[in-house]
């Protein structure tokens, strides 16, 4: 894919998501231009769930992505959300939206979920799966936890599909060196290095994931992934 990149995409720093925290959602939105919340929306419809579903949203952060699970399905599907990083979950313990009702809240490893095998019926990821001190194991994780045919929903940044538009973009990306004594300076990089959705589909095939399917969203700014838990062993 063009605008792919083969480099190493930057971890954030923990110490950043703890500094951001209190912030961390109105200023996402503002960087997206309000996209964001429709690309939960998207996230949530791809996952195709049906009422008493259980779902697992793993680094949830604020539980932005699970409180849009729990309000886009009324309440009927609940939801396990977890994280390791407490700031975070302290925010998404705060919200007041009712939809937080059917929102459980774990404070985990995302690389050794405290989850029986076979679980939850869906899971999502998003913005996180290149912060994961090791992707594999966080694969593996989600997939162990999954029932079989269970879906998972990843949602990751990317750069927009074509040259006009990623140009422009790319140098929209110059206002995170702006905002860079928040910690956000790192997004500028990892956006910039962007692996492409083959990268993804390859983790995804060898972590024992089948069905893969992407779609650029926004055209291109951020990108959604979803596969399917293959048969076989955990």
């Amino acid at each position: 894919m063009q605008g792919a990149s083969t480099a190493e995409r930057p971890k954030t720093p923990q110490a950043v998501f703890d500094r951001v925290a209190p912030y961390y959602d109105a200023l996402n939105s503002v960087l997206s231009f309000g996209m964001d919340r429709r690309w939960r929306r998207e996230t949530v419809a791809a996952l195709g769930l049906v009422p008493g579903a259980r779902v697992l949203d793993v680094a949830t952060g604020t539980g932005a992505l699970a409180v849009e699970i729990a309000r886009a399905t009324s309440g009927a599907v609940p939801v396990t959300a977890c994280d390791t990083n407490e700031r975070m979950l302290s925010v998404a313990r705060a919200r007041t939206d009712p939809a937080m009702r059917s929102v459980s809240l774990v404070r985990c490893d995302a690389a050794s979920l405290p989850f029986d095998d076979d679980s939850f019926d869906a899971a999502t990821l998003a913005f996180a799966i290149d912060d994961m001190p090791d992707r594999a194991a966080c694969i593996g994780e989600i997939r162990r936890v999954l029932r079989a045919g269970g879906r998972l929903a990843l949602l990751e940044l990317s750069q927009p599909d074509h040259g006009v538009l990623r140009t422009g973009y790319r140098a929209y990306l110059r206002v995170f060196r702006a905002i860079g004594r928040l910690g956000y300076e790192h997004l500028e990089q990892e956006i910039l290095k962007y692996r492409g959705a083959a990268a993804i589909e390859a983790l995804l095939a060898e972590g024992g994931f089948v069905a893969y399917q992407t779609r650029s969203l926004s055209g291109g700014i951020a990108r959604l992934h979803t596969a399917d838990k293959g048969r076989g062993p955990s």
